[in-house]
């Protein structure tokens, strides 16, 4: 019996235990969403579920923490009346207020004389001082994330008490959606408190980063065009579409209309831009169009590039960057392919205009069928393979259709010593239309043979290791018939070269110092040259200070064909300078180039490029950009000089950008 009674008091004891711990779990169950209340002096009203504080009132319920000099709290509703200093922070905003009415638990209520700052979710996931704020006299919040105000003003800059901020936006029924925009009626924009600007609209995105709405304006000024106003709209489509649509009114010119459309989906993506200028001075009109898409439809892989302008000088008068001033020609661009493991399938139709003469000469490759063996290992050799039937097709001169194919097969061997041989045949059949100087068939083939060998040499100081790599190389083609240029295939030509080179580095700890020398010799020159063909010299020195050097030497002629230098400077960290040199001999070009990059401390910056030509003893394109930077807004100058031609005279100009920060990727207004 003992026994039995000790079975029984174990298992009341084993009772008892469960239900303290049942206990436990459903008093912080019922407490999970508990209000914690102290003050000064604090009162409970038991049959109103009421509480009223004074002196050092702190609510805490669910994450929210509302402190203030005076609060009635309902407890079953979550309701508090605040007043005194009132603070209110959740994981949505922080809300300064003198009075107050809120629901904790739905965050709703009325604010009055309050200032929101707005948590952004980095601000939530790291506790960093939150960007977006408003104020308003009598502030509704209608949920978590959407308020609304009569009167409000709005920015993205912080300011001591008392003081404007930098910036912001004072409007009429300010409508806020976290996450999405702010809107307003009758708003004005202020620079420290002054109103420089007024628009019966005001759009701006919320903690987003892509939201419909007037991107900034750029303003400035030209000596050819005047006065240059750039507005531009942002239209976020959907999640994968969106658009671009601006202006640009100059004063002596014209306005010009200008959209871009892009859009992305699983398969496929792209761009395209389309744009209109009537120039009133030069009593023309401007079209450029230009675009891509890639496709993928199955294992087919399509892309096309089109770039089309009606005039030939529309990027000499109107382009922003130099390369686009200074290209000959515009390609546009189509084609499908079906890749395999080691080759591929394309058909390919391309054209070209001459942005500097006429294209009437210039072979259009529509379409052209190819098909192309990567290199593909087999023993101790490896093969590869080209082929391809094309059409070309101009207004004048030869027309042709052309079938090429071009197999290759290579080989290496050694290890301290290498030599690569490579051995290929070439076979093209022409069909000639329009022409008296060809037959209308050709055929013609090569065998192209070449052969080149490399060491490496290496030896280690103490700090520092000097490398050597000496080669020679052999290259010869079988001769060839002349036929018309069509592209790079008909440069196939009888050749007989061999070459020697030399490459030599030294690496030290802070110092790397390598250059290399070529010599090719042509055992079967060309009339009127010389069979020691020009000297390539290549030189790079990089430590505190990076100096590039190339030329070409022509020995033989005793000339210098070309030369190239850069000396490129890093003052500190973030500034540095270059300096340089561009010579071609055949295009007559000698230039001097410099530039800086400087960040001189939290708020300047400076940008600087200029061109100086030798030849026509004159400056060419000049850019200086200054960008002097706030906390939360920027100020870029960019100030330019484009050269002359023909008889129109050198531009001078500037552009001013104002970026208010904190306003997601694209800064608008409206």
């Amino acid at each position: 019996m003992r026994g039995a009674r000790q079975t029984v008091g174990s298992w009341q004891s084993a009772v008892g235990s469960l239900m303290v711990f049942i206990a436990a779990l459903l008093f912080f169950a019922s407490n999970a969403s508990a209000t914690n209340i102290t003050a000064d002096k604090l009162e409970h009203f038991k049959n109103e579920d009421k509480f009223t504080a004074s002196g050092n009132v702190r609510i805490e319920r669910n994450g929210t923490v509302v402190t203030a000099e005076k609060a009635i709290y309902y407890q079953s509703r979550a309701e508090a009346i605040l007043e005194g200093k009132v603070m209110y922070e959740d994981e949505y905003a922080l809300i300064n207020a003198e009075k107050a009415e809120i629901n904790i638990d739905n965050k709703t209520g009325k604010l009055f004389n309050a200032i929101i700052q707005l948590k952004d979710k980095k601000s939530r996931d790291t506790g960093q001082d939150v960007k977006y704020r408003f104020s308003g006299d009598n502030v509704q919040r209608l949920s978590a994330d959407h308020y609304y105000v009569k009167t409000a003003s709005f920015t993205t800059c912080g300011s001591e008490e008392g003081k404007e901020p930098d910036w912001c936006f004072k409007g009429r029924n300010v409508d806020v959606v976290v996450g999405r925009r702010i809107t307003a009626n009758e708003a004005s924009f202020n620079v420290a408190g002054i109103p420089v600007a007024y628009s019966p609209y005001v759009w701006a995105p919320v903690l987003t980063e892509r939201q419909s709405g007037l991107l900034f304006p750029a303003i400035g000024n030209s000596s050819q065009k005047g006065v240059q106003f750039s507005p531009s709209y942002f239209w976020a489509i959907d999640e994968n579409k969106d658009a671009t649509i601006g202006l640009d009114y100059y004063g002596k010119r014209g306005l010009g209309k200008g959209l871009e459309y892009r859009y992305i989906y699983p398969d496929s993506n792209g761009k395209w831009y389309g744009y209109h200028l009537r120039d009133n001075r030069m009593n023309k009109t401007f079209l450029e169009f230009k675009g891509e898409h890639r496709h993928n439809i199955g294992e087919v892989k399509a892309f096309t590039d089109i770039n089309y302008l009606n005039e030939r000088d529309f990027y000499k008068e109107y382009a922003r960057h130099q390369d686009a001033r200074i290209q000959r020609f515009l390609q546009s661009s189509a084609e499908a392919s079906l890749p395999g493991k080691n080759w591929r399938l394309y058909l390919l139709g391309q054209s070209w205009k001459d942005l500097k003469g006429t294209d009437d000469r210039i072979p259009q490759r529509l379409p052209e069928l190819g098909y192309v063996l990567n290199p593909t290992p087999a023993g101790p050799f490896v093969f590869n393979l080209s082929s391809s039937l094309a059409n070309f097709t101009r207004d004048r001169d030869t027309k042709a259709q052309r079938f090429d194919i071009h197999p290759a097969v290579s080989h290496t061997v050694g290890n301290d010593v290498t030599l690569t041989q490579k051995l290929s045949l070439r076979e093209t059949v022409y069909n000639m239309h329009n022409t008296q100087t060809y037959e209308s068939w050709i055929k013609k083939g090569a065998v192209e043979y070449s052969a080149s060998t490399l060491t490496r040499l290496s030896r280690s100081y103490e700090g520092a290791t000097h490398i050597l790599e000496p080669s020679v190389g052999y290259r010869f083609i079988s001769g060839t018939k002349s036929v018309p240029l069509l592209d790079s295939t008909e440069l196939f030509q009888r050749t007989t070269q061999a070459y020697a080179s030399l490459y030599n580095s030294l690496v030290m700890k802070d110092l790397t110092v390598s250059a290399k020398a070529l010599q090719p010799y042509d055992f079967n020159p060309q009339p009127q040259t010389q069979p020691l063909l020009p000297t390539k010299l290549e030189a790079v020195i990089s430590g505190p200070a990076v100096l590039r050097f190339d030329v070409t030497q022509d020995f033989a002629k005793g000339r210098t064909d070309s030369t190239n230098s850069e000396l490129s400077v890093k003052v500190t960290d973030k500034s540095s300078f270059s300096v340089g040199e561009r010579y071609n001999r055949e295009a007559n070009i000698k230039l001097y180039k410099a530039g800086i990059d400087a960040v001189i401390n939290k708020q300047w910056a400076v940008k600087s490029d200029a061109s100086y030509d030798f030849k026509m003893h004159e400056f060419r394109d000049a850019t200086a950009k200054i960008i002097y930077s706030q906390k939360c807004w920027a100020l870029n100058t960019a100030i330019t000089r484009r050269p002359g031609y023909g008889t129109r005279p050198p531009e001078y100009g500037f552009m001013v950008f104002f970026e208010l920060k904190g306003l997601g990727g694209e800064h608008r207004f409206l």
